[in-house]
């Protein structure tokens, strides 16, 4: 994907949430990461766009996703085991406790 000029910060933002969400990056990436302010001047002005407000939205290059995919996934591994060990504390928990009738 290539960038995406927004009108506006929350526009680049929400550009770039939908982006992280829709690859399932949520755990290791921020919006802000990827969207800028971009510096134009009065001379850009003509196109209709209110040049004080333009922001770049521009998701990283594949590598660089699929490093926070992978980063992504040993952090959902790592929760998965987490909740395992816990379910099982529950039922060890629960095997011990005394008979209440």
């Amino acid at each position: 994907m290539n960038g995406m000029i927004c009108q506006g910060r929350d526009a680049g933002l929400t550009q770039a949430q939908a982006w992280i969400d829709s690859m399932k990056l949520g755990e290791v990436a921020k919006a802000k990461w990827f969207v800028q302010k971009v510096p134009l001047n009065k001379v850009y002005s003509s196109n209709g766009l209110d040049t004080n407000n333009v922001y770049l939205f521009y998701p990283p290059d594949a590598p660089t996703t699929e490093a926070l995919r992978q980063e992504a996934a040993e952090i959902n591994a790592r929760k998965l085991t987490k909740i395992m060990d816990l379910q099982d504390q529950i039922k060890e928990l629960q095997r011990n406790l005394p008979d209440m009738e």
